[in-house]
């Protein structure tokens, strides 16, 4: 048929139409991407496996796999090693080498838990740790002590800082009684206790409650210490069970 319009008019229309498109497509905005949601936050970990996880560790120190031992430390924790004859130790290839030394001169050295107790990221056991003096001990001057063929057994002290968020030790304390461990060998003629041949069968559990019976607690600790570092042995003395 016959367009109703002259030839130049229609072109006009069909320009004008084309432009309209583009300048809309220019002025359009990209659709938004889609919003990602932001990560939960890291939650605490529970004390409940907090403690299982306290108890793997000490099982992976008890079975020597010391590859896997490593793990329960942050890879920059430290330790002090109180009156057992070892330097403080920094990060956690030196604190799995300071255990390995330790345990060289007791194959089969093995720690059972008496007591575990957490608040929160915090941790301190008592456990005892019984062997047989089947190897050489490093000893004073980097000499060492020839085995006694002896067994021991006594009681360790242990308090751990951990990461809030992972199970990863960050701080690490051990307390042993080393002239009692001396004595057991045969290798101090002073006093010691008696080599503690077996404990509990499992570890008593305590969680923290933070109630004003344990802060009562506390503070009667404190006042206790007190008088000890007053030196006043009949105020620290009162406070002991008789």
């Amino acid at each position: 048929g016959v367009s109703m319009y002259p030839r130049t008019t229609r072109f006009t229309f069909l320009f004008m139409l084309t432009v309209s498109a583009l300048l809309a497509a220019c002025n359009s905005q990209p659709p938004a991407p889609a919003s990602t949601p932001a990560p939960a936050p890291p939650q605490p970990i529970a004390a409940e496996d907090r403690v299982k996880w306290y108890q793997d560790c000490w099982n992976l120190f008890s079975k020597h796999q010391w590859a896997e031992f490593k793990n329960c430390y942050s890879p920059t924790a430290s330790a002090d090693q109180v009156s057992y004859g070892l330097p403080a130790q920094n990060g956690s290839d030196a604190l799995v080498a300071a255990a390995q030394q330790f345990v060289q001169g007791f194959p089969d050295m093995a720690g059972e838990g008496q007591l575990i107790l957490v608040n929160g990221s915090h941790v301190t056991g008592v456990y005892l740790l019984k062997g047989t003096n089947d190897g050489p001990m490093p000893g004073l001057g980097g000499k060492e002590t020839p085995a006694t063929k002896k067994k021991i057994g006594l009681l360790f002290a242990h308090a751990v800082d951990v990461e809030e968020t992972a199970n990863r030790i960050t701080r690490e304390w051990g307390v042993m009684d080393n002239g009692s461990m001396a004595f057991q060998l045969g290798l101090s003629k002073n006093p010691g206790r008696p080599l503690m041949a077996s404990g509990e069968a499992s570890p008593k559990i305590v969680f923290a409650k933070n109630d004003e019976t344990e802060r009562k607690n506390l503070e009667t600790e404190k006042t206790q210490i007190a008088a000890w570092n007053m030196h006043d042995a009949a105020a620290a003395d009162a406070f002991n069970n008789d």
